[in-house]
């Protein structure tokens, strides 16, 4: 992503929904939360007005952690916990929403892609994180 791009992070909890802007240089610019819930399509509702409210011309990608098993090449959540989004193909029903590529990792994945680009892991060949 250009540093002149920015982007939306999306972060899906069993508590909390939470969606931030960021610049190419790691910045949030805005941020917004929203309760959690079991119901798949609820949640994903309220993910796609976060993205609504966020999104701007300068976005150029958004990216969703999920809690659970998630085949990222296929953009395809395969289980989760309390929010089990396997059966609404969040990847694909986003990008349809804001014409805009959707990347969807496992939340633990997704935090150390992070680390790496924008955080303590920036530059370092090898790295190991535990999450809990």
């Amino acid at each position: 992503m250009p540093l002149s791009s920015m982007a939306i992070g999306i972060d899906i909890g069993g508590t909390n929904l939470r969606a931030a802007r960021v610049s190419g240089t790691g910045e949030i610019l805005d941020r917004i939360s929203e309760k959690s819930a079991p119901d798949p399509e609820l949640v994903l509702s309220r993910i796609a007005e976060m993205v609504r409210r966020l999104d701007s011309p300068e976005v150029a990608a958004i990216g969703i952690g999920v809690p659970g098993r998630v085949d990222a090449r296929l953009g395809a959540v395969l289980s989760g916990g309390y929010v089990n989004l396997a059966s609404v193909s969040p990847a694909q029903r986003l990008e349809s929403l804001a014409g805009k590529p959707v990347v969807i990792d496992n939340d633990c994945n997704m935090a150390l892609v992070a680390e790496m680009a924008l955080g303590a892991a920036r530059g370092h060949e090898s790295i190991v994180m535990f999450t809990i």
